[in-house]
């Protein structure tokens, strides 16, 4: 009886034993299954994402850990706010605070980031772009995180490799030297003494009929593209060299646009164009603009304007400066001398 008695007690622990393995397998397996969907749908925590040396050194990732569970904004951040900035000033970096914030986007968007190899993306600078354009915290995170979609899918970091180091010039830009022959633009006048960068679009001379025959709508939105990202590239780098957020200060000519180009078939077209060029710029570069100067404004001016302001953030809006025909005394308060004489304005004598 004494030996029947241990052979039952090994048995009991073979089968426990067999039990508590499968158990154990059987987690693992569900534990396993849980991470994989995390990363599939940009939500988990188990992506490695590389940090700097020196935030790793300011112990950033501990810090925000107490912020972001899960991918999502916790605690104080998840309500955070910030006060806005004047629009068309120029704004100082990041406040503590902001960097905090910063900081806990970056972190909550790490699996996302995880995909991203071009490390402009989530530098400091960017993020604040975001976290300026949007009132709260996370909503700053959302369009954040829009934006890094939107790149995985248009192979933007190619986009990035392509035009680092390239001088913001038509030429150096795909399908640029085309483009100039019917839309005149300087895409680098100068820049203001705050150190913002200075272009100008003569729209009022695009020749639509050749941009849509001979250059097309896809080759254009591809010149886009590749600007807006070296643009935003130069804004950033010269933000961190420079201690303030550097923007640009955009001249929109409109002299010898007249009505019935606007009305033409090309006409409605290039204001379709001009729609989701905008869209873009302010949904995926946020804040690259300081002010926008529309002079040379002819009297249809508000058949354009209703074409283009609604798909303007009300942010985006309040940067507009509009114009006539007597622009320079308004347009001399903001731009130096040189930068007037660069674009061809000598007073009201400036010829189209």
């Amino acid at each position: 009886p004494e030996a029947l008695g241990w052979a039952i007690l090994a048995l009991t622990l073979v089968v426990m034993t067999i039990v508590a393995t499968r158990l154990m397998v059987h987690a693992l397996r569900a534990a396993r299954a849980r991470g994989e969907g995390r990363l599939k749908d940009g939500s988990g925590a188990g992506a490695r994402l590389e940090v700097s040396s020196k935030e790793a050194d300011s112990g950033e990732e501990a810090s925000c850990d107490e912020t972001v569970a899960d991918g999502q904004l916790s605690g104080e951040w998840a309500k955070r706010t910030f006060p806005g900035q004047p629009a068309g000033q120029t704004q100082p970096l990041a406040s503590a605070e902001e960097l905090k914030a910063v900081r806990a986007i970056r972190h909550a968007a790490r699996c996302e980031l995880t995909a991203v190899r071009s490390p402009e993306v989530s530098s400091d600078v960017r993020i604040l772009r975001f976290l300026r354009g949007y009132p709260a915290v996370s909503e700053a995170l959302q369009a954040y995180r829009q934006m890094l979609a939107w790149r995985h899918e248009h192979c933007m970091d190619d986009v990035c490799d392509a035009v680092r180091g390239k001088p913001l010039e038509m030429g150096a830009l795909p399908n640029g030297e085309l483009l100039a022959r019917c839309y005149p633009a300087t895409l680098l006048v100068g820049r203001t003494r705050d150190g913002h960068l200075v272009s100008r679009d003569e729209i009022g001379q695009v020749d639509a009929a050749y941009l849509f025959r001979s250059v097309g709508e896809a080759k254009t939105v591809t010149f886009f593209l590749h600007f807006l990202e070296l643009r935003a590239n130069l804004l950033d780098s010269e933000s961190e060299a420079s201690g303030q957020l550097i923007q640009a200060m955009q001249v929109k000519d409109l002299r010898g646009l007249s009505l019935s180009q606007v009305r033409s078939a090309d006409g409605r077209r290039g204001l379709a164009l001009v729609r989701r060029v905008l869209t873009l710029a302010v949904k995926y570069y946020p804040e690259s603009a300081l002010t926008l100067w529309v002079i040379g404004s002819p009297p249809f001016f508000m058949l354009i304007w209703r074409a283009i302001s609604t798909v303007l953030p009300a942010r985006t809006l309040l940067k507009f400066r509009i114009l006539g025909t007597n622009f320079y005394p308004e347009l001399a308060k903001s731009l130096e001398p040189e930068l007037l004489d660069a674009m061809g304005y000598y007073g009201n004598s400036a010829a189209p």
